[in-house]
Order: C-alpha cells, then structure tokens, then sequence
C-alpha cells in the first residue's frame, strides 16, 4: 500500500464533479501502464485493480497491461520495465536514444545488474537499510534479524553502485529508522564520492538533469 495508494490522485485530478453538463468542459485523461507483476499483483492484493476500473470505467484513466518484454514509448522516452530479483518488484529504464536513465524505487535485495542496465547516465536507488552505521561502523540492527534476509542493506546498495558503473546515481527511500540526519547523509556522501563512487542523497524535490 505504501507504492501504490497514491493511485487517487487521478481520481482528484481527473473527476470533475462540478460542470454540468459534463460533455461542457474537455476531460482529463491519464493513461496507467501496469507491467506484467503489478497487473497481477493488483487483482489479488487490497483492491488494487478494482479501483483501477472504477476511475477507467468512469473515463478518468486508462488502463494498459503490459507483458513482460514490452516498452511504452511516451514523448520521445522509451521506458522498458525489468524484474527485479524479487519478481514481484519492477525496475524501469528510460531512453531518448542517446541518453539513458534507470529507476528502481525499492526492493533491491538479490539483485545482480545484467549487463543492458550498466552505464547509464543516471541511476535513481534505494539507500537500502543500515545494518551499520554509515559512519562510525556501529551495528545497528542484530546480524540474526531476520529483515537482513529481505531488505537490501546499505553495503549490498554499494556493492550494486560499483557494478552498475553509472555517471550519477541518486539514492533515495531513506529510512527514518536509520535516524540519519541530512547533515550526516552529506558526510556519508562526501565520504563515497571520495571513494569514486557518484553518489548524491535524494531530498524532497529534487531535480536530476540527464
């Protein structure tokens, strides 16, 4: 729920229940690409897509099922979608032709970059959780935890940065947990672009050209 919740905003942006007739005002309509797993996915878990159909059948969104394999081509980017280690879980890569980005939201545990992933010009992660402390070393989660089986740790997050060799990645999804403030992310950040790797901290709003 915490990926997917959101999907009422396009109810809000969408649904016009003021004008009258409604034929009078030009209506908004957002297409919703589902790769293979999701679309599944969304028929099993929390309604997911029975609220999909009710904003299509209300001709607010439309709906496309994508198979694994199949890219959407919108304004010029070409967006291919790719499992993940944990199958349930898609990562995205974006292409104008010459330029290349990838974005992986979450779930990084297991997963080994394939080759067609590498060298992008930007690669937007998940920090991954901090089973030490990212500065001083200290433990901070118990090495029998059973979350270091299906959470991607901090180190496992480097481990992925040095094989994807990107330009530039931004990590984002930083855990409250990890009692990190950002003065101490920048310090961590320093510390890794000292060790070459291209690492930037996402914040609230951020703009990444390109």
């Amino acid at each position: 729920p915490d990926h997917t919740m959101g999907r009422r905003v396009w109810e809000t942006r969408n649904g016009d229940f003021r004008t009258w007739p409604r034929e009078a005002k030009r209506p908004r309509v957002t297409d919703v690409y589902l790769p293979e797993q999701v679309a599944a996915d969304f028929r099993v878990w929390l309604g997911g897509m029975a609220h999909l159909e009710f904003m299509r059948d209300r001709g607010w969104i439309r709906v496309h099922e994508l198979r694994d394999g199949d890219v959407v081509a919108i304004e010029g980017v070409t967006i291919r979608p790719f499992r993940l280690a944990e199958d349930y879980v898609y990562a995205f890569e974006l292409s104008d032709g010459g330029r290349r980005l990838l974005v992986a939201m979450d779930e990084l545990n297991g997963w080994v970059p394939p080759d067609a992933v590498k060298g992008c010009e930007l690669a937007v992660l998940p920090m991954g959780i901090c089973e030490h402390h990212p500065l001083t070393g200290e433990r901070l989660i118990d090495r029998e935890h059973p979350v270091l089986r299906y959470e991607a740790t901090f180190a496992e997050t480097l481990s992925i940065v040095d094989a994807l060799d990107v330009g530039r990645v931004v990590l984002h999804h930083i855990e409250e947990m990890d009692e990190l403030t950002y003065d101490d992310l920048l310090l961590v950040e320093a510390e890794q672009q000292g060790l070459g790797r291209p690492i930037t901290f996402a914040w609230d709003g951020l703009s990444a050209e390109v």
